[in-house]
């Protein structure tokens, strides 16, 4: 309580150059009690808090470095502070800090003692895990994980010795249910959490690679600015991954690729783009009408002169529509056709698209006619028509059409995506094949349902989905499968009776703006139930609107 006091507003006038300040200066150090209040305010900040050593430090700090930098802080602020004093704070802060962390040593090393335990006392069930199965581990070692990971993240300095040598002799059975909590305290600033995360995410995959692989293949590939900086951690788990497992990783790869192709095909591209350019259109359209009355108003013009000029007003107002449209003909076109589906698209489109970019470019009208802005702004709108029916009408696609890679080969090295196996000696699923026919969902994402047949004899069906973030999903879905582990756990007496637990299913991010969903059978979406509540709603009050209309037609006949 003594360390709550405000000297914001004073600490802010000693940093002033002490020629401004110099007899303020003076008159203020001769007061020791100040003194100690600014020291103490100094090492306040650099206390043992719930959030680390400092919020204010970043990076990688050792303790020679923090004692030095808080010895500086002293001296620049306080000048007039012996170095004694400046000692022996530091000496009782150092003190402070050992009676403060020394519970947490004491805890780590009975923690990493637990593990080291028989692992059968963690496991629960070795049997193959899914989001509808049975978890791998009991509530006891999911807390005692739990608790070690949140003490690397908060306390990296104090207690590195103790979590330096825990962690590499820890087994790692116990640490398998929380690979997607290793991966996400990867984006820790501090090298030394990022260094053991990823040795223990590398001796994970020396034993169960199918639970780190997709995570490892797809942040080695990312381009996505807010992850970029992971890049060299994930390939870091991937070379490690491929001395043991090159095939499984590169047919990986090409998997995920493939399902990028597959995600937004080209008429879906398109229309999504030039969707986006229809307000554009539209209001340049209408900027134009109100140009072309007023050139017409002008009787010293001859007619090619106004035609000129309404040209060269409709070049210059279409220009963003002309470029961005161009960039969608670079991003398709430009990078060659590899598909049947693709050369479909170009046989169909290819010419109608061209003749947009020359009517947006340069309108073309015949000698007899005038300039018309919805003359020259026909062809966008037309195209517009032609895509808005192909993609409501494609309903479902060849594997072979989208992607002869899939359909040719048999990934029967590559995991099953979304399957956990407890114990490392069960019977991994592999996918064995892709099943040749992709349905096209008709909602406004246009996501694809694809079915994968496993090693098993089983069909998995995912739903996939090109145009969100996956990350986040995955992690809410992660979370929940620990909050079942803990209801289950927590009191088997009444769970016994009237099992407890969230039902979840798997998300699988393949990039930064694309997934596979678990497909759950037999279910509903809560929009199909909201859709029926207003048909029923509107039906009810429809049809007591027409009981008042003939009770009213009786009684005027009456």
């Amino acid at each position: 309580q003594q360390l709550q006091f405000s000297t914001c507003g004073k600490l802010e006038f000693i940093r002033t150059p002490a020629s401004e300040n110099s007899a303020f200066v003076g008159n203020l150090f001769q007061s020791q009690s100040t003194v100690q209040k600014f020291l103490l305010q100094i090492v306040k900040s650099r206390h043992v808090f719930d959030s680390s050593v400092s919020q204010k430090i970043v990076g990688d700090n050792d303790r020679q470095k923090l004692v030095q930098e808080m010895k500086d802080e002293m001296v620049s602020y306080l000048p007039y502070c012996s170095d004694d004093i400046v000692e022996d704070i530091l000496k009782l802060w150092g003190n402070v800090h050992r009676r403060v962390t020394h519970l947490f040593r004491a805890s780590i090393n009975s923690y990493f003692q637990y593990l080291r335990l028989d692992p059968d006392l963690h496991i629960v069930s070795h049997a193959t895990s899914s989001a509808d199965g049975d978890e791998i581990v009991d509530d006891v070692t999911l807390r005692a994980v739990m608790r070690l990971l949140r003490l690397l993240s908060r306390y990296p300095f104090d207690l590195r010795h103790e979590l330096e040598m825990g962690f590499k002799t820890t087994i790692v059975a116990p640490w398998q249910v929380v690979t997607a909590q290793l991966y996400s305290r990867l984006a820790s600033p501090y090298s030394f959490v990022q260094s053991t995360l990823t040795n223990l995410l590398c001796r994970i995959g020396e034993t169960a690679s199918h639970l780190v692989i997709y995570a490892a293949v797809v942040g080695a590939s990312t381009t996505e600015s807010t992850r970029s900086h992971l890049r060299a951690t994930y390939q870091r788990i991937k070379r490690h991954l491929t001395k043991d497992k090159q095939c499984v990783v590169t047919e990986l790869e090409m998997m995920i690729n493939e399902l990028k192709r597959i995600t937004v095909l080209w008429e879906e591209l398109w229309l999504d783009g030039i969707r986006r350019q229809k307000k554009t259109i539209q209001r340049n359209e209408r900027e134009l009408r109100r140009v072309q009355l007023r050139v017409n108003e002008n009787e010293n013009l001859s007619p090619a002169s106004k035609d000129d000029i309404l040209k060269n007003n409709h070049k210059t107002m279409m220009l963003p529509v002309l470029t961005e449209l161009k960039r969608l003909v670079d991003s398709t076109f430009g990078k060659g056709i590899e598909t049947r589906h693709e050369q479909s698209f170009v046989d169909r489109y290819k010419a109608n698209i061209e003749d947009v970019l020359d009517s947006l470019e340069v309108p073309r009208f015949k000698p007899s006619q005038r300039f018309s802005a919805s003359h020259a702004c026909r062809p966008f709108y037309n195209l517009v028509t032609q895509l808005e029916h192909a993609v409501k009408s494609c309903c479902s696609v060849n594997l072979e059409d989208v992607s002869p890679r899939l359909a040719a080969n048999e990934l029967a090295g590559v995991p099953m995506p979304g399957l956990v196996q407890a114990d490392e000696y069960a019977d991994v699923v592999h996918i064995q094949s892709f099943k040749r026919l992709i349905t096209i969902l008709q909602t406004k994402t246009k996501p694809k349902k694809i079915a994968i047949q496993g090693t098993d004899g089983r069909s998995y069906n995912f739903l996939f989905k090109g145009t969100e973030d996956m990350h986040l999903d995955e992690k809410i879905m992660k979370f929940l499968d620990i909050v079942s582990i803990v209801l289950r756990n927590n009191d088997r007496k009444l769970t016994a009776e009237v099992p407890v637990r969230c039902r979840n299913y798997q998300v699988i991010p393949i990039g930064s703006g694309s997934g596979l969903i678990q497909w759950v059978d037999e279910a509903s979406p809560v929009y199909t139930f909201y859709k029926q509540h207003q048909h029923d709603t509107y039906s009810k009050q429809l049809a007591a609107q027409r009981a008042f209309s003939r009770v009213q037609q009786q009684q005027q006949q009456q």
